[in-house]
């Protein structure tokens, strides 16, 4: 959340962000499908040594949200500094969603202010899901969106432009359908 709060009074016109699907289906946070790179899961491995595949990663869509709030984040490369290890949980596109809009109305930035600042949203994998799991992300998406009331361009333009992006061409199709 830091970083993404960050963005924002840096005057970022958008935040951008992949989404992953917890087992209880909450839309998280999380460029990669296992957390294995970017999480202390290792950690919790007498706990969760059962959800481990056999790849040997963790992956996201095995562990509710629940259980992916007890894990806190750290940098994936070497490069990075670490001092910030362990000191950030996993987000979900809801709790994202909210923090922007109480930034928008109770601590507006000061900087871009012509600019309202929106979400660039990724949708990973959303061939696998749908085909594995039978869940579809750009619904799933779509809802959020809606309940957040942003679901729509005149829905949104004006207090959180979105953008959806995707590898998964059939994603976009998809959300084209439901979102204008």
């Amino acid at each position: 959340m830091a970083s993404f709060i960050d963005a924002y009074y840096g005057g970022t016109d958008f935040i951008e962000m992949d989404l992953q699907i917890s087992a209880d289906q909450h839309l998280i946070l999380q460029h990669d499908s296992y957390l294995d790179d970017t999480t202390n899961i290792e950690e919790y491995a007498d706990r969760f040594g059962d959800k481990k595949r056999k790849d040997g990663h963790f992956y996201v869509e095995d562990f509710t949200l629940a259980e992916l709030k007890m894990l806190k984040r750290k940098q994936r490369y070497a490069t990075r500094s670490p001092y910030l290890n362990d000191k950030f949980e996993i987000l979900t596109l809801v709790e994202l969603i909210q923090t922007v809009k109480m930034l928008n109305e109770d601590e507006p930035r000061i900087v871009n202010t012509a600019t309202t600042p929106g979400l660039y949203i990724e949708l990973k994998d959303y061939n696998n899901y749908l085909s594995e799991k039978g869940w579809d992300l750009a619904q799933m998406l779509f809802s959020t969106l809606s309940n957040n009331g942003l679901g729509n361009i005149s829905d949104s333009k004006d207090t959180m432009p979105i953008i959806i992006q995707s590898f998964d061409f059939e994603a976009l199709e998809k959300f084209a359908t439901l979102s204008d």
